[in-house]
C-alpha cells in the first residue's frame, strides 16, 4: 500500500511539473540535432513537446522524404493543428481530397479534424518542417476559416529600403485567435527592427544566410535551417550578420 501511495505520490509530482514546464528563448541549430533515417525517410525532432503561454503543446520536427518512399496512408489529428513549411523538392499534399504538388517555401496550414496526406512523387528528396500545437484557449463555435495550401509562386514579393518581404496570411484557426505569418528579405548588416515587443509568441527559421538575435539580455546567433524562439512579451530584434542577404520566415501566434 505504501509503495502504491508512493508512486501516485511520484506521478503527481512528474505531472504537476511537466505542467510548468514552459518554453524559454532559445536557438535550435539544425546541424547539431539528432536524426533517425530510414530506407524511406530522414527524421529530426527539433522542438520535443512542451508548453509555452498561448499553447498547451508545442512539438516541431522536420522530415525528408526519399524519392520511392513508401507512400504514406492519410491520416487525422483529432485536436492538434499543424503548420508545414516546405523546404526542397516537390511535396504533393492532399487535404480532404484536394491535392497540390507544393515546392520549396510554400506554407500548409491543417486545422484539426481534417483528413490529410503527404507523398514524395519526385525523383529528388522533398524536405519539410511540421509545427504541431493546440492552444490552452477554446475556440468553439468562433470563426476558424478553413485548411489551407499557400504556393510560394502565388505569393507577392515586396520590396523595400531593408531587402523586402512576401505576405502569407494573417488569420484565426481553430485554436488561434491570431496566426500572422511572412518571409523577411533583409540586406548584409541590417537589422529588421530596433528591440521591440508585442504579446504574440514568434517563431523565426532562417531560409538563407546567418543571423544574430537578442532576445531580453540574451544573444543568439543562426544560419540556414536554424530556428529561434521568441516568448511573448520578450525584447527582441534581429540583424543580418553574414555575407550577402539573409532571408526567413517569420510567425506570429496567440
Amino acid at each position: 500500500m505504501k509503495n502504491i501511495l508512493l508512486l501516485l505520490f511520484i506521478m503527481s509530482s512528474e505531472l504537476l511539473f511537466a505542467q510548468k514546464d514552459t518554453l524559454k528563448s532559445t536557438v535550435y541549430n539544425f546541424k547539431s540535432l539528432a536524426k533517425i533515417e530510414d530506407e524511406n525517410r530522414i527524421s529530426t525532432s527539433i522542438i520535443k513537446p512542451i508548453s509555452t503561454k498561448f499553447l498547451e503543446s508545442l512539438r516541431m520536427h522536420h522530415t525528408t522524404l526519399k524519392p520511392g518512399h513508401q507512400l504514406r496512408p492519410s491520416h487525422i489529428q483529432e485536436t492538434d493543428e499543424e503548420l508545414i513549411i516546405v523546404q526542397e523538392g516537390k511535396l504533393t499534399v492532399t487535404i480532404n481530397k484536394e491535392t497540390k504538388e507544393l515546392g520549396p517555401g510554400s506554407v500548409i496550414v491543417i486545422l484539426a479534424g481534417d483528413d490529410q496526406m503527404m507523398n514524395n512523387f519526385g525523383n529528388t528528396n522533398a524536405s519539410y518542417y511540421v509545427l504541431i500545437y493546440k492552444s490552452k484557449k477554446s475556440r468553439v463555435g468562433l470563426e476558424k476559416g478553413k485548411s489551407a495550401m499557400l504556393d510560394w509562386n502565388e505569393t507577392v514579393f515586396k520590396a523595400h529600403d531593408k531587402g523586402g518581404r512576401r505576405d502569407f496570411l494573417i488569420r484565426p484557426t481553430g485554436t488561434l485567435d491570431r496566426l500572422e505569418m511572412h518571409v523577411t528579405f533583409l540586406n548584409e548588416g541590417l537589422k529588421s527592427h530596433e528591440p521591440h515587443k508585442h504579446l504574440a509568441e514568434e517563431i523565426i527559421l532562417m531560409i538563407d544566410g546567418d543571423a544574430t538575435m537578442s532576445v531580453d539580455d540574451k544573444v543568439f546567433q543562426g544560419g540556414k535551417g536554424d530556428l529561434f524562439y521568441l516568448p511573448s512579451g520578450s525584447f527582441h530584434g534581429i540583424q543580418n550578420t553574414g555575407k550577402g542577404q539573409a532571408s526567413y520566415f517569420a510567425f506570429q501566434f496567440n
